[in-house]
């Protein structure tokens, strides 16, 4: 819907409320009998404050209506700027988490642990290190894996990739060659 022609947004606030308030008291009759009650989701985006041209004004509205529809169904949200840059920020971290995995753009640093016995290097601890500047902590790459549902795939990277890494600097005789990983 587009409201034109009104003096302040919270006239036209009001006349949403009431569209929204009428459409919650109806009722429609399903051919089997029941009712099933009306409500209305709905995005809202302001001239000039959120945009000046239809296009702008349109993909921003439905990105609140979108917002509406995946936390509070049946009610009315204003565009967010601040939102819709912090949903942006995290589709292009899912993003380059994508990239990580697909062009494994990881590498591995390997942080020698001591015999508390006699001080020889017993083992060496595999740590993860990013590729990717936006994906600089170990850390958020695992929150992204768990969020995500893509544990196993940094599990089965860091199998692999930990191991070649190893085995390079074995080869380069950088490490103990007894050691474990």
């Amino acid at each position: 819907l587009l409201f034109y022609g009104y003096s302040s947004q919270d006239q036209i606030r009001e006349k949403i409320r009431t569209l929204s308030s009428a459409m919650q008291k109806s009722v429609a009759i399903l051919p089997s009998g029941n009712e099933l009650r009306i409500s209305i989701s709905g995005g809202v985006a302001w001239y000039p404050a959120n945009g000046t041209d239809m296009d702008t004004l349109k993909k921003y509205a439905d990105f609140a209506l979108y917002q509406v529809k995946r936390t509070n169904k049946g009610h009315l949200e204003e565009f967010s700027m601040e939102i819709y840059q912090q949903e942006a920020q995290a589709a292009q971290l899912r993003r380059d988490f994508q990239q990580l995995l697909t062009e494994e753009r990881v590498y591995y640093v390997f942080q020698p642990i001591f015999s508390a016995r006699d001080g020889h290097v017993a083992a060496y601890e595999a740590l993860m290190r990013p590729r990717l500047p936006a994906l600089s902590s170990p850390q958020r790459v695992m929150e992204l894996a768990s969020e995500m549902g893509r544990l196993y795939d940094i599990e089965k990277l860091t199998l692999f990739r930990a191991c070649e890494c190893y085995e390079a600097l074995e080869a380069a005789g950088k490490v103990e060659p007894d050691a474990l990983v």
